[in-house]
């Protein structure tokens, strides 16, 4: 299948600094964004030391749920070296596709979402406070968006707990694409919005498109997309 791949980042309105990180390995088709925490700045210190230990992980071709650890271990390595970054840590999406399967795992609220005949599909679940209220059945989704601790996520890289990915299988049996995103595009539009700007008719024009409809918002947050839009029209299954 044919893959055509286009990337943004950007600080938001608030803040000066952007804590966002990403990867994009077309040799092997790996697509890997971070949401930094922490003071001082290490909150970019974090996202960057997960993409750059991905990609080294990737190359050792370690399986991709051991990537994640791979990550974890070493952001614990540099806090723990660096008093100053102590309670830093990141989200981290990673996507790799392989044949026609779409791999990935992920650690927090970084998510994966499907667009294809209009349809947008959320692949990846939150590891979030309120995610798992909203499994509890306590709150509905459209509660969990306003929640007063809607950011509080119970993974993610650094955390001095046992980290535990969550991994799936996606397979695309008609053209699409694959949204990947921080919550500082998530947590500012809605589904409907998100879809409306993934209608656009190239991966270039939707992202452009993503990134207006993010900037028109508050943009509270630094935020980062990763399209990666799959053409299934000559494949073979």
């Amino acid at each position: 299948m044919l893959v055509d791949v286009v990337a943004f980042s950007d600080v938001g309105h608030v803040y000066q600094h952007n804590e966002d990180a990403y990867l994009l390995d077309e040799v092997n088709q790996s697509y890997v964004i971070a949401d930094g925490m922490g003071g001082h700045n290490s909150g970019e210190v974090a996202s960057d030391i997960a993409v750059k230990n991905y990609q080294q992980a990737l190359l050792e071709h370690q399986p991709i749920e051991q990537r994640a650890h791979y990550c974890h271990q070493a952001i614990l390595n540099h806090a723990n070296a660096n008093p100053e970054c102590e309670g830093m840590g990141s989200t981290i999406l990673a996507v790799q596709v392989v044949g026609n399967a779409v791999e990935f795992t992920w650690v927090g609220d970084s998510r994966l979402y499907w667009f294809a005949d209009g349809k947008l599909i959320r692949l990846s679940d939150d590891h979030s406070f309120v995610q798992d209220l909203i499994h509890r059945g306590i709150l509905t989704e459209e509660e969990a968006s306003t929640h007063p601790q809607r950011n509080l996520i119970t993974q993610g890289l650094g955390m001095k707990k046992p980290l535990k990915p969550s991994s799936a299988t996606f397979y695309p049996f008609h053209s699409g694409v694959l949204l990947l995103c921080t919550d500082g595009v998530s947590d500012m539009l809605s589904d409907r919005q998100i879809a409306q700007a993934l209608e656009q008719p190239s991966t270039t024009e939707q992202a452009e498109s993503l990134k207006a409809a993010v900037l028109a918002t508050e943009a509270r947050d630094n935020f980062t997309a990763i399209l990666v839009s799959i053409d299934m029209s000559n494949y073979v299954l």
